[in-house]
């Protein structure tokens, strides 16, 4: 799966998601990613990893940020 292709099935069903923004230029990437949103979600255990990693992303940067590294 595609990195683009990933990021579509965790937002596009995503509940805390208003709105997804994707560009692009070449008709047939608009082709792909038509497709990869009537996929539908990833599945639960990449989708549940996923908000993991966000998760600890998260915090690492608050703590970067709260030790004067900047994020």
């Amino acid at each position: 799966m595609s990195a683009t292709a990933f990021m579509l099935r965790f937002t596009l069903p995503n509940p805390d998601m208003q709105t997804t923004i994707v560009g692009t230029l070449p008709p047939e990437h608009s082709h792909e990613n038509i497709a990869t949103g009537t996929r539908g979600p990833l599945p639960p255990v990449g989708y549940h990893e996923a908000q993991r990693r966000l998760a600890a992303a998260r915090v690492a940067l608050s703590e970067a940020a709260g030790a004067g590294l900047g994020a």
